[in-house]
């Protein structure tokens, strides 16, 4: 299925096993197999200022970072719902839980 190429393309480039331009091939190849979720994440970058290539350390970096956007999208969306609140999202998109838990804001 196209989910499994996709899971099975980031496990490639987290674990580092691919060179460097191959990962970053596979990334695009996931962005554009995901366009909705890739340009909203796009988008995202754009408008916090993330949007250099060299913002992110690596190709596994970036992989990791659109990850935890996506899981943080869907809970936030899911928490939004059942609260009826607004939804918005902020710089911090691509942070994962851990690192969220460690701003004083979220603590």
């Amino acid at each position: 299925s196209p989910y499994a190429r996709r899971l099975a393309a980031l496990r490639t480039i987290f674990d580092g096993t691919t060179d460097s331009i191959h990962q970053r091939s596979m990334l695009m190849q996931i962005y554009e197999s995901e366009p909705l979720l890739g340009g909203l994440f796009a988008a995202w970058r754009v408008q916090f200022g993330k949007e250099h290539p060299k913002y992110y350390r690596s190709a596994q970096d970036e992989a990791r970072r659109y990850q935890a956007f996506k899981n943080n999208l869907v809970q936030m969306i899911s928490s939004f719902r059942a609260a009826g609140l607004h939804l918005n999202a902020d710089e911090r998109m691509d942070m994962t839980r851990d690192e969220l838990h460690t701003l004083a804001h979220f603590a």
